[in-house]
């Protein structure tokens, strides 16, 4: 106990001079462009309702023209430095609560609840886990501090985390709703995930198949929500996959790789 408390504190020191740098975080790059329609339909209407909508469209554009990733462009559309630039700090403060939050949350559900270790244990773990995911990632900057490339990869991470604990947490839910709550979180978690980067939607696809088919060769009920899982995921990556605007892009970069 006395081991957990002690690189539980060192964790949190290591996190100061990050959230110190946090308050001078501007926005750059891809958030100018994804923000645009945003930016105009919130300046000049105040309205979240016409804000959302300015995403959806930005979703639909860029689907046509530029990528498929529809879920991830519409979280792009809704960076922060829309509502005023003072406010795209929080970027640091969603993106790395996100992972803290996701990974405490998927770790509980596989140490303690599937594996039976000690609150102890399982709390150092996750705390060593966090702290060289947080403290060794090779691009800071685009992990926690850029909106666009950070929802892309750590968000949609994080997200994926949720996924695989709701689904190893599903045969502890013995009350019909709960699994009934966990069921419609799955769906929608599967259909964000497949719309995402598709590092994580590709994972997750060939994850929850495999997942899908061992339980059904233990004959086990869980199965068929591993197989909702699973369809949730694999038609928004379906959607993702046959946008126009992939082939475009694909165009745009003649010289690499297919």
């Amino acid at each position: 106990k006395v081991f957990c408390i002690g690189i539980t504190v060192f964790f949190l020191l290591g996190l100061i001079p990050l959230v110190l740098v946090a308050f001078y975080d501007r926005p750059q790059v891809d958030d100018f462009y994804y923000g645009v329609k945003t930016y105009h339909a919130f300046t000049q209407t105040g309205s979240w309702w016409e804000t959302i909508r300015a995403a959806a469209e930005q979703c639909l554009e860029t689907y046509q023209n530029w990528q498929g990733s529809f879920t991830a462009v519409f979280f792009f559309a809704l960076q922060p430095g829309i509502f005023g630039e003072q406010w795209y700090p929080i970027t640091f403060f969603v993106l790395l609560g996100c992972l803290i939050a996701a990974t405490l949350f998927f770790s509980r559900i596989l140490l303690r609840k599937r594996l039976q270790l000690s609150r102890t244990a399982w709390w150092i773990a996750s705390i060593i886990l966090l702290f060289l995911s947080i403290q060794f990632l090779p691009s800071p900057v685009q992990g926690y501090y850029w909106w666009n490339g950070g929802i892309y990869y750590t968000f949609f991470y994080s997200l994926s985390l949720i996924l695989f604990g709701l689904l190893l947490n599903f045969e502890d839910r013995s009350t019909l709703p709960g699994k009934l709550v966990q069921a419609v979180g799955i769906g929608m978690l599967g259909f964000l995930l497949g719309g995402g980067n598709y590092v994580t939607a590709l994972l997750s696809f060939v994850l929850l198949f495999l997942g899908t088919l061992w339980k059904f060769l233990q004959k086990k009920v869980s199965g068929w929500v591993w197989l909702w899982a699973f369809l949730w995921v694999g038609l928004s990556f379906g959607i993702s996959i046959l946008s126009p605007g992939n082939e475009v892009r694909a165009l745009s970069y003649s010289d690499t790789p297919g």
